[in-house]
């Protein structure tokens, strides 16, 4: 049992640092919206100013 065990752990290990890079690359990703977002109402009214999002 104790082989399993192990093996168990070490894969919640593996799902969970995958999970955590999986959450950072949706943050990005919403980040790249916004900024595209930005972007195209800017090209439809140029008198509009892009705020700088960081």
């Amino acid at each position: 049992m104790g082989k399993i065990d192990n093996l168990g752990i070490a894969l919640g290990n593996k799902i969970a640092h995958f999970d955590n890079r999986l959450s950072k690359i949706e943050f990005e990703l919403t980040d790249i919206k916004v900024k595209v977002a930005q972007i195209q109402q800017y090209s439809h009214n140029p008198k509009t100013k892009i705020s700088h999002v960081e």
